[in-house]
């Protein structure tokens, strides 16, 4: 429900939808409106036609009554993490008293919003720290040979703000990914370890990830490979070199083996023709005519 504010002689204070105890968000928007956005304890509103209870700033009191044409079921929220706050944010023109975030529980509804678009949108919000992270949500360390992310259960990464990562004791440059994970390219840390300038502990190397300098993700870094190194083994070039060499070989002993059969060929043939030349002359020319 939009209310025009400038029509108004006193703002509203309060608003009260049916039976609910929560009292209504009210959203001022650039346009000079009041948004009033009911709150509700169940997930489902029952169609029917609700008294909405307006109270002033000046002590008076209106009511008047919402038709709710159909069923109205709040859709599922959704939890993302930006610094040490935790934001569950649903679309939706009634609100919910309470949201569930992952694994946290249900979280008491902090504000509303309208969008640019007129889309109103719920908001329950909380501060976190490492220790809750690594306690209630489930951090998980995926590797790649290239780069390594980290996802929470049912929870997003909405920023990299306070969020610190560390490889074989080399700071590593965290971004988000499509999925919402906190992903970090390990190039820089593969080259600490070849050239030996890593952070060993107990003889491994490990991935930080740390909120506001605290961490909740260690694990051993198990994505570099000694092998893929271009100093691991031959060189690169020396590769090249010896691949080189055995080509030539190979070249050169197949043009030996060509000349020797030409050679035999000669040979026999001058040996054949010096016995019998008139009938290899008549020999040759017929063959040659079956040839054609």
């Amino acid at each position: 429900m939009v209310i025009d504010s400038s029509v108004m002689n006193e703002t509203v204070a309060t608003v009260a939808f049916g039976k609910e105890t929560n009292p209504c968000q009210l959203v001022q928007t650039a346009d000079g409106n009041t948004t009033i956005i009911p709150v509700v304890t169940e997930p489902t509103v029952k169609a029917g036609t609700y008294p909405m209870k307006l109270a002033y700033s000046d002590g008076t009191a209106a009511t008047i009554n919402i038709n709710v044409p159909t069923d109205y079921t709040i859709p599922e929220a959704r939890t993302s993490l930006k610094g040490v706050v935790m934001q569950t944010r649903v679309n939706s023109t009634i609100c919910p008293a309470s949201m569930t975030a992952s694994l946290l529980g249900p979280t008491g509804l902090t504000a509303a919003e309208v969008a640019d678009d007129g889309t109103a949108v719920c908001i329950a919000q909380h501060e976190i720290d490492a220790a809750i992270l690594t306690a209630k949500l489930i951090p998980e360390m995926e590797q790649s040979p290239t780069n390594v992310c980290a996802q929470l259960h049912d929870v997003t990464f909405n920023s990299t703000e306070q969020i610190g990562m560390l490889a074989a004791g080399v700071e590593l440059a965290p971004y988000l990914d499509e999925f919402g994970r906190l992903c970090a390219s390990t190039g820089a840390a593969h080259v600490a370890v070849k050239e030996g300038t890593d952070a060993k502990e107990d003889g491994d190397n490990y991935v930080y990830v740390s909120l506001d300098g605290r961490s909740f993700i260690r694990v051993v870094m198990d994505n570099y490979d000694p092998a893929s190194s271009p100093d691991a083994g031959s060189s690169p070039g020396m590769a090249v070199i010896v691949g080189g060499f055995l080509l030539i070989g190979a070249f050169v002993a197949v043009f030996i083996s060509a000349v020797g059969m030409i050679a035999a060929v000669v040979v026999f043939g001058a040996i054949h023709q010096h016995r019998a030349q008139d009938g290899m002359r008549k020999r040759v020319k017929v063959k040659y005519a079956r040839l054609e």
